[in-house]
């Protein structure tokens, strides 16, 4: 078989025909990217191939507009589609849009969410800041929530005194906050994390 300048594989004038065979080692020979419904879909495919560092595997995600490659030692985001702002859900008073606040989240092309906004009061005390004792406030768009759960601290504001806020970003997608004073809003624009 003879290959083209960019390796694709063909039969020559002398080989044997057999269009089994050869169109067989022509579809092996292409490396294109393969789009596949989910992670779990693209894991099957690269147990079947088993890729390596010369002969990676590209898939194109559809559950999330990835862009991902597997060289035998596990997943590299190559580029992600941007998903723009969009709107959190509320679960709760603690964040409610009557209050006049908004929040929303998107995804940008290095595969990092980011919240931009304020949820309405959290009724706290001192003791609303230690570990476990949060409000869940709103859940993230699909596809956001992170790998794992993490807490990050933030500011609160809105009446005389400023207080501290512990904002949980759960893997479930649920966004909790805990804080230290009776607070007006808490805001969110800095808090952002790797979606992948």
């Amino acid at each position: 078989m003879a290959q083209t300048p960019d390796k694709y594989e063909y039969p020559t004038g002398q080989d044997p025909f057999q269009p089994h065979r050869d169109i067989k080692k022509l579809a092996e020979s292409i490396t294109g990217i393969v789009p596949v419904a989910n992670r779990t879909e693209a894991d099957i495919i690269v147990a079947e191939l088993q890729p390596t560092y010369a002969e990676p595997l590209y898939v194109n995600r559809q559950d999330t507009g990835a862009l991902e490659r597997n060289r035998g030692n596990g997943w590299e985001l190559i580029f992600r589609q941007p998903t723009g702002w969009q709107p959190v859900s509320f679960l709760s008073v603690h964040g409610n849009a009557d209050h006049g606040y908004s929040c929303a989240a998107m995804i940008d092309s290095s595969g990092w969410a980011r919240l931009r906004g304020r949820s309405a009061r959290v009724s706290g005390s001192t003791t609303d800041y230690s570990p476990g004792t949060t409000y869940d406030v709103f859940e993230l768009p699909v596809g956001m929530a992170p790998a794992a759960t993490f807490s990050v601290t933030g500011t609160v504001s809105g009446f005389a005194d400023v207080g501290v806020s512990r904002i949980e970003i759960k893997s479930s997608g649920v966004v909790s906050v805990g804080v230290s004073k009776n607070t007006g809003w808490v805001g969110y624009d800095s808090t952002s994390w790797y979606v992948g």
